[in-house]
């Protein structure tokens, strides 16, 4: 599973073959392939729902989207876009 930060970088994963785990950095909402992080979406811990296991259950599962999320977010949107000294 690849770690994927735009649609491109999604794009060029699956192309090679992997699933992805994309932040939703761009404002894109879910696309092709993809399902809602059910940590998002319905407050399911990883350790309990495992869907982004890899490829150890199958290739052909979907990947997976969330919003911006953690320390580097404020509103969404990453502290680094914001002007310099507005950190």
């Amino acid at each position: 599973m690849a770690s994927c930060d735009t649609k491109l970088d999604g794009e060029r994963a699956r192309a090679r073959g992997w699933r992805t785990f994309r932040v939703d950095w761009e404002d894109l909402g879910v696309l092709e392939g993809e399902r809602r992080c059910l940590a998002e979406s319905h407050k399911v811990p990883c350790i309990a729902c495992r869907g982004c296991d890899g490829t150890s259950r199958g290739s052909k599962r979907a990947s997976f989207v969330i919003g911006p999320h953690g320390y580097r977010t404020e509103g969404g949107k990453r502290k680094r876009d914001r002007p310099p000294g507005q950190n």
